[in-house]
């Protein structure tokens, strides 16, 4: 119900409605009252008039605008509320803050090194490609002959992770070794060679 360009509401306090007299002087900024959850609000102005204690009470229009919440940043909800009398606007906002988001991580991306003696477990969030390096336990075990399996693990966000590979391994020879056998390879070289000569030797010539 209008009167006089005023908007004539429920009286919040006694339940009533009445007629605001044109006497009134509502110029003053109002009290503002949420209601579900922030959906709608009311406006509620007080007489300015020395010993008045009527008010009028209006029902704001109400917008809301998002902003969402990541794994980076929290987000937010803002309600806006506004009311016009006499030609003046008045305007109040609420702010609700949301969580940031809880990162999701799928299985981890597993970077060894040549050796396989150290690895590291590498784990991007699906959301925001956040990552996460972890470095590994590293433990090995002989299968077969020649045969290694390296197994790292990971304990991440609670969560157990493991990856394993299996390797064969050449011994590594220390310098002695190496001379041993390179002796004996020139050894059969010569000792071959010597045979050779013998047996083309032992051979008659021909013209």
């Amino acid at each position: 119900m209008l009167k006089n360009g005023i908007k004539i509401a429920e009286n919040v306090f006694d339940g009533k409605k009445s007629a605001r007299s044109l006497g009134h002087n509502f110029s003053g900024e109002p009290t503002w009252q949420w209601q579900e959850n922030h959906q709608k609000a009311l406006a509620i102005f007080a007489c300015q008039n020395e010993g008045c204690q009527e008010t009028l009470t209006i029902d704001a229009e109400v917008n809301i605008m998002y902003d969402d919440a990541t794994c980076r940043k929290e987000g937010s909800i803002t309600y806006l509320a506004k009311v016009e009398l006499n030609g003046k606007i008045y305007r109040a906002e609420f702010n609700e803050v949301i969580a940031k988001k809880p990162h999701e991580y799928p299985e981890p991306i597993w970077c060894w090194s040549k050796d396989l003696k150290s690895a590291i477990a590498i784990f991007e969030c699906d959301n925001c490609g956040n990552q996460v390096e972890i470095e590994a336990k590293i433990t090995q075990e002989a299968i077969e002959d020649g045969k290694m399996r390296y197994t790292v693990h990971v304990t991440f966000e609670g969560i157990d992770y493991e990856n394993s590979i299996d390797a064969r391994y050449n011994k590594k020879f220390n310098g002695t070794t190496a001379f041993i056998f390179a002796t004996i390879a020139f050894t059969g070289i010569i000792m071959g060679a010597i045979i050779v000569f013998k047996i083309r030797s032992s051979i008659p010539y021909q013209k």
